[in-house]
């Protein structure tokens, strides 16, 4: 009786601390300090471009804000390879963050990008995707060009990949952030490498090297058609050595600069794609450590300037100055990871197409999705309340 009294408040609990207000005066929340900094310098990249003469620091910081009470707000934060990349706006990594002040803690929602979905592609027309495939239909409106109006490019490119995982999770989502590999290379290196450490050798013997990916490796063209129409998988590269780079790392703590860093959130045959999730997760919070390690605030938005199309946003100027005011404060929030994985709430298939998905383990019910996230962000304060 107990654990059911605990889960009915616990799901009551999360849903109203996390009822959004839309009204602009709820944009305030900060991003806490797993992000802070570093991601608010990211953003400040959309405004610019409006302006011939960038504000500095202290011009955003002095920007006239809104209500000083916070509310909650969700951000979902996007990896893309970017235009030179084969499949360049498919989200390599799916993360969405709700701070909540209130509690003072930061939800981070790990959402496997293989997750099958339906895609609205025209007002008459859903196709069946995975999830990574949202954000590269929001963004093409040439490729797209009946999607409903909602979902244009022109409207908002985020708007499609923002409904999907609101659905997903049962959070909405208000903003979007998508940051390309070399936007997210340059950052790292920018702050001059960051610290990771590493419980245990990390490895990857079939890494794929960038500008190989259809190298014949002394293979001819038929002796390719033969073995790809033959093999599928590992099978199938292990036939095409050439392409790949054995990605070793050692235990212990490891610097790394921005390409060992995105290589190490990118791998895919070290472990399986949950724990890809985990490393990134470990990533961004060396990241949160260096920017106040060095002070990096003062100097991000110079830099920042200068990624311009690598960054891709609809934040607006003033949560922006929130970010930045609050950077310090939101670091004490208290951080609860929520993987979504087939231990806990997805199982996997194949779709109509022979596509590796996941789903729901209700199928195309989320609701079961909804209420794991709920009882884990709220497992700590109901223990808590019960002790």
């Amino acid at each position: 009786m107990m654990k059911k009294n605990i889960k009915q408040q616990t799901k009551k609990t999360f849903k109203t601390s996390l009822s959004f207000n839309r009204s602009k005066r709820s944009w305030i929340i900060p991003i806490c300090g797993l992000l802070a900094g570093f991601l608010a310098a990211f953003l400040y990249v959309s405004f610019i471009r409006k302006s011939p003469a960038p504000p500095t620091v202290s011009d955003v910081l002095s920007s006239p804000t809104s209500t000083p009470i916070p509310t909650p707000i969700s951000l979902v934060l996007l990896g893309y390879g970017g235009p030179t990349h084969d499949g360049g706006y498919l989200t390599d990594s799916i993360i969405q963050i709700v701070i909540d002040p209130q509690e003072r803690r930061v939800l981070m929602i790990h959402v496997p990008r293989d997750i099958a979905v339906k895609i609205p592609v025209s007002d008459t027309e859903i196709r069946e995707n995975k999830i990574n495939a949202a954000f590269a239909i929001g963004i093409d409106d040439v490729r797209y060009p009946n999607k409903p109006k909602e979902f244009q490019a022109s409207t908002n490119p985020g708007a499609l990949v923002k409904k999907l995982i609101s659905e997903i999770t049962g959070i909405p989502v208000s903003h979007f952030i998508a940051v390309s590999f070399d936007g997210f290379v340059k950052a790292i290196d920018t702050l001059g490498g960051i610290e990771v450490v590493f419980d245990q050798p990390f490895s990857d013997e079939r890494y794929p090297i960038r500008g190989k990916e259809t190298d014949l490796c002394g293979k001819t063209e038929e002796e390719v058609a033969f073995l790809s129409s033959t093999l599928k998988g590992d099978a199938l590269e292990q036939q095409f050595s050439c392409r790949y780079e054995h990605l070793y790392i050692p235990q212990g703590r490891q610097r790394l600069d921005g390409e060992l860093a995105l290589k190490v959130a990118r791998s895919r045959h070290s472990t399986s794609d949950f724990d890809r999730s985990r490393r990134q997760r470990l990533i961004l919070d060396a990241v949160k450590e260096k920017v106040f390690q060095i002070g990096f605030l003062p100097k991000a938005i110079p830099f920042f300037v200068s990624l311009g199309k690598d960054v891709k946003t609809d934040m607006d100027l003033e949560l922006i100055a929130a970010l930045l005011r609050s950077a310090n404060e939101m670091r004490s929030y208290t951080l609860v990871p929520i993987e979504l994985s087939d231990e806990n709430v997805l199982t996997s298939g194949y779709n109509a197409i022979g596509q590796f998905v996941l789903q729901s383990r209700q199928g195309n019910d989320w609701s079961f999705i909804h209420e794991f996230i709920q009882l884990e962000s709220t497992k700590s304060a109901a223990i808590e309340k019960q002790e």
